[in-house]
């Protein structure tokens, strides 16, 4: 339908209501959250984290044109939500170990996940071993451990890229975003999701890129897509790949 970008679409969650939206089979009551963004180039509809969906309006763009535009999709909307799995019965721990990588300095690291008296890291040429201290909860200690981890690997992965670019990088944070992957501020701060940690070594990168790219161009304009597919040649099949994965991932650690 369409791509979500990686910046906020509004500083405030704004409240999920319920509308009345026509489909092939007649109306059906479906959860919307409608929200405003300075940075959105068109009307686009998602499927949020929990389910419902999500109206972006760009800047401009009256609430009445943008329910216009929700009422033609209706068949579409019914289809995703129908089909939505509860991502919050997926456990970090049992994605990890699933998974069994990291991405780290732009590869996949096999990762194995053991519990011991003290919980640590350790990271060499052979992988990542998580090691849980098995008298603490085991999702909490996790987290803690793999944003830990994040948080040296995704600021050198972020340098490293940069520094193949010659762009100035002002200070790199770590953090737990609920709905976005990155940011940049108008100072040059870069804050990065460490579930980055947990995506593919090709999508990590995309989304570093994209938040490097932001030092030059604040927007997400014809000039910004220009210049980040000069650092990315596959950049718009990455920001798909990216909106594809988003739910899932950004549902681990809660």
């Amino acid at each position: 339908m369409c791509r979500e970008k990686l910046k906020p679409v509004s500083k405030e969650s704004p409240e999920t209501e319920l509308l009345a939206v026509p489909t092939s089979d007649g109306p059906e009551w479906m959860p919307v959250k409608i929200c405003h963004s300075s940075r959105a180039r068109r009307l686009r509809i998602t499927i949020g984290i929990h389910g419902e969906v999500v109206l972006t309006l760009p800047r401009g763009c009256s609430r009445k044109i943008g329910i216009e535009f929700l009422n033609r999709h209706g068949d579409w909307m019914k289809k995703h939500i129908g089909r939505r799995v509860d991502f919050k019965e997926v456990t970090l721990l049992s994605y990890v170990q699933k998974q069994g990588w990291l991405a780290i300095s732009g590869g996949k690291f096999p990762v194995k996940v053991s519990f011991g008296e003290k919980s640590s890291f350790i990271q060499n040429t052979d992988g990542i071993k998580l090691v849980i201290n098995r008298e603490m909860v085991q999702e909490t200690e996790l987290l803690r451990l793999l944003r830990k981890l994040a948080s040296e690997a995704l600021k050198e992965r972020l340098l490293y890229l940069s520094n193949e670019r010659n762009l100035p990088l002002e200070r790199v944070s770590i953090r737990n975003q609920k709905s976005r992957w990155g940011s940049c501020s108008d100072r040059g701060t870069i804050s990065l999701n460490w579930r980055l940690v947990l995506v593919r070594p090709e999508l990590q990168d995309y989304i570093l890129l994209h938040e490097l790219a932001h030092l030059t161009e604040m927007n997400h304009s014809h000039k910004f897509w220009s210049l980040l597919e000069s650092y990315d040649s596959s950049a718009r099949k990455h920001d798909r790949e990216v909106t594809r994965i988003s739910r899932q991932v950004m549902a681990l650690g809660r």
